[in-house]
């Protein structure tokens, strides 16, 4: 809905343009043939007629409508601008125009690590909405800015990836990105409210930040017990974490990695799951699907490093039958850039 929208603005935009040059282009050929015509009226002893002075008009209008609507656009910026000025806070924009999800997202991220990076719990509690504002969301942004560890607005996040729902009267979004400090990944998610027919509804329900180690254990998009900010850093016992394509999970096997060769020639000779964990053991990394439709069982195993990049094998199977499904396994590294490589079904390396 929110894309449709950006589009729908952006079209407007372009006409607007092409009305204003199509106007100017039109003025200038008026003008010239308004001229010979005068000129040839002149030399033939005639003075100005009537329609000598409407189109001599029709120029003049042609230039003022188009500056006219250029000054007009440059004075509504220039106030768009000086009410910017008068905004306290990043959510204060959502407030009173228009932002659309991906904005929101983006501004929403950068925004409330600036803050915090800054300490200023007064605009980090304007921050969110009407909804959301108590005495309690004052105590847990304290908590929050006493274990907010200083540096991460600093690091390289990723492009926020979420959703968005609603419409023009009450649109929602969602946001999570990962960045990387002093070797440990840390991750956030938000949500918020950008749009609705009553501005003090407009901002963040939730901002939380998790530790790698949190995140592999004990990561709760609900805000534990529904705060509405947090920042998890400390994990509620010791964990063993495993970072495989940018995500944190508690490692399970505690053997060597498996040799590259010996997983390439396993991919290709053997049929079944239990062949598999057979000759290499239980995986490092055992994610049940989480119940719904497009989410399967995920088994990670350790291969040997591709230089200082560790990978990971993920086995695809068939849960019914135990069989390999080797087009849906792959081996990928820790970090969400490395390029993954696929399988055929008959256990070849795939072409990209």
């Amino acid at each position: 809905m929110q894309v449709a929208m950006a589009l729908g603005v952006l079209v407007v935009i372009i006409i607007i343009i092409g009305m204003i040059i199509g106007l100017l282009i039109g003025g200038i050929v008026l003008t010239i043939f308004t001229s010979r015509r005068h000129k040839k009226r002149t030399a033939q002893g005639l003075g100005s007629d009537a329609v000598q002075v409407i189109m001599t008009i029709g120029c003049v209008m042609l230039y003022i409508l188009p500056v006219g609507t250029a000054l007009a656009l440059l004075l509504s910026r220039g106030k768009l601008a000086i009410d910017r000025m008068q905004y306290q806070v990043f959510t204060d924009k959502w407030r009173h125009e228009i932002v659309f999800d991906t904005m929101a997202q983006q501004e929403s991220l950068d925004g409330m690590l600036a803050l915090a990076e800054a300490s200023d719990a007064d605009a980090i509690y304007k921050a969110f909405s009407s909804d959301k504002q108590n005495d309690s969301l004052r105590s847990d942004i304290d908590k929050f800015l006493t274990e907010y560890p200083k540096g991460l607005s600093e690091c390289e996040w990723s492009r926020p990836r979420g959703g968005s729902g609603g419409n023009n009267s009450d649109a929602h979004f969602t946001a999570s990105s990962s960045a990387i400090k002093d070797g440990r990944y840390w991750y956030i998610y938000i949500s918020g409210c950008n749009m609705n027919d009553d501005p003090a509804k407009v901002g963040l329900d939730k901002f939380i930040i998790y530790s790698q180690e949190v995140c592999a254990l004990d990561r709760d998009f609900d805000g534990y017990g529904g705060k509405a900010i947090v920042c998890a850093v400390t994990p509620s016992r010791q964990v063993d974490v495993v970072i495989i394509n940018g995500n944190a999970y508690e490692r399970g096997r505690t053997g060597p990695p498996i040799p590259y060769d010996e997983v390439l020639s396993a991919i290709k000779d053997m049929s079944s799951l239990d062949e598999f964990k057979e000759r290499f053991g239980e995986p490092d990394v055992d994610i049940p699907p989480d119940g719904s439709p497009y989410d399967a069982h995920r088994l990670y195993w350790s291969v040997e490093p591709d230089g200082d990049q560790p990978r990971f094998i993920r086995v695809g199977y068939n849960a019914r039958s135990g069989d390999l499904d080797k087009s849906y396994t792959s081996i990928c590294g820790r970090d969400e850039d490395y390029h993954e490589i696929w399988f055929t079904d008959e256990g070849n390396i795939r072409e990209s």
